[in-house]
């Protein structure tokens, strides 16, 4: 934990998305000067935690997390940023079990759940749109999703986010962002 609170304060973290925490219940790890928003995912098979997801906000800013909605195939923690006197933003951090058939109606319960929206996290979908090698099933129904939506585009690293040690020609790009109705540019 030390070494997300020094990462935090080197690059003046105000929020903090972390997917598959497997945090257990009632743990709560600490970041000073943040509140911890989280969702705990329990195997009651064998009794112990998977997947979880999480939010860190800065306690200087105005928020609040906001109900996740009823889903299939995302686990989700969502918080409400209010960024301007009339803008809010909600910003969700999402793990998708690369098990399960990615739920496109969960994508959108969480991209319809205000005007402006930011779901980041673990998608377990690649896809050659953002910068992957190949594509499957799954990811090509996520990509024309996104790309039917005119309020929404996606952003994804140029650097790999899963590394498949056995066989590094199956690295792979599965973590990236959606956001709706943000404008922002980004820097060169």
């Amino acid at each position: 934990m030390d070494e997300v609170i020094e990462f935090v304060s080197d690059y003046d973290i105000d929020l903090l998305l972390i997917h598959e925490t497997c945090l257990q219940p009632g743990h709560e790890p600490k970041i000073p000067n943040f509140t911890l928003y989280k969702n705990d995912r329990i195997n009651y098979t064998n009794l112990r935690t998977t997947g979880g997801t999480c939010i860190y906000v800065k306690n200087s800013l105005n928020h609040h997390q906001l109900p996740t909605p009823q889903m299939t195939g995302i686990e989700a923690t969502i918080v409400n940023l209010q960024v301007t006197e009339n803008t809010k933003i909600a910003f969700a951090s999402t793990y998708c079990k690369h098990s399960a058939t990615f739920a496109i109606n969960d994508l959108s319960k969480l991209l319809n759940i205000q005007p402006h929206v930011i779901v980041a996290g673990d998608f377990n979908a690649k896809h050659t749109s953002w910068h992957n090698t190949s594509n499957s099933a799954r990811d090509i129904n996520l990509n024309k999703h996104i790309k039917n939506r005119s309020d929404t585009k996606i952003i994804a690293p140029t650097e790999y986010t899963h590394l498949n040690t056995k066989n590094p020609a199956n690295n792979t790009i599965i973590v990236f962002a959606l956001y709706k109705n943000i404008r922002f540019r980004l820097p060169q």
